[in-house]
């Protein structure tokens, strides 16, 4: 029997395969995710699914970060955030240790040190990974998804990720996100054509949350639908539920049917009777008053 394609999946395999036709790039650096604001919840499968070795389908090994960037207003003051982000993996890697333990990883990497008189930030922190991607001998690249929590200078994080581009070696890769209707990062694009490659999402939520209603609770047959008929949670236990594939489907899904939920109540809204002065205006027919 055919199986019926799964809207879920299929946005996440469309994803995966923008992410292998950057990574074989010799020369590209830095993947700036151009996304609407209703598919970030599918960046965040991904990423979530691609950090958990059960689930993930890529060679590569992903690690998210979101140290604020630092507020840096002189042009030629060293930079910190690198500095930032290769002690913010050392953490990581120490957290990870017991599930290390666990899956009978050997925990025996000693991280580089680096001088910062005598290395850039970029460098120090490209050197920490390459040396991880060497101990564990990695047959992909290492990967560091960007989110930072704030950066006063959208200009200075630019710069940043133009010397990434320029001097990080090949082992490693880095995404960050832009937004569709208010893109930040045009300079780097600009600057850096080959190196910091923008990719469009157009994932088409709208599409899917239509075919996630639809499967739940059939076809409209009105032009309004009770609460009844309103998109339905999955109602599969997700803690009993031993496919981690997919727990990731219904727990997207979850968050895809509360999204429509709330725009829902949000159409659906009874607008506020108008008041006697706004009466007045509205059937006023000529100047004078009623």
């Amino acid at each position: 029997m055919t199986s019926i394609p799964n809207p879920i999946t299929e946005r996440l395999e469309l994803l995966r395969n923008q992410w292998s036709d950057f990574s074989g790039r010799p020369v590209a650096r830095v993947l700036r995710s151009l996304i609407a604001a209703d598919e970030a919840v599918m960046i965040d499968t991904l990423h979530r699914a691609e950090e958990e070795p059960e689930l993930t389908e890529l060679p590569d090994i992903f690690f998210r970060f979101d140290p604020a960037f630092p507020n840096t207003t002189d042009p030629h003051a060293p930079d910190t955030y690198g500095w930032l982000l290769r002690d913010a993996f050392l953490a990581r890697y120490k957290a990870d240790e017991t599930d290390m333990r666990e899956s009978n990883i050997p925990i025996d990497w000693k991280p580089p040190r680096h001088d910062p008189r005598e290395h850039t930030d970029v460098e120090a922190l490209g050197g920490r990974c390459v040396h991880y991607h060497a101990h564990h001998k990695l047959p992909g690249c290492v990967v560091l998804m960007l989110e930072p929590r704030s950066f006063a200078s959208v200009a200075g994080f630019e710069r940043w990720l133009q010397l990434f581009c320029q001097t990080a070696p090949d082992q490693i890769r880095v995404i960050v996100r832009d937004a569709m209707d208010k893109p930040q990062l045009n300079w780097l694009q600009e600057n850096e054509p080959e190196a910091a490659v923008t990719m469009v999402a157009d994932l088409e939520m709208n599409a899917a949350m239509e075919e996630i209603s639809l499967r739940t609770t059939g076809p409209r047959t009105g032009r309004l639908r009770s609460r009844s008929h309103q998109p339905q949670l999955p109602q599969r236990n997700l803690r009993r539920s031993g496919d981690p594939h997919r727990r990731k489907e219904v727990r997207v899904q979850t968050d895809l049917v509360r999204q429509r939920r709330r725009r829902s109540r949000t159409r659906l809204a009874p607008a506020s009777p108008p008041s006697p002065r706004d009466r007045c205006a509205c059937f006023r027919p000529r100047k004078g008053g009623c």
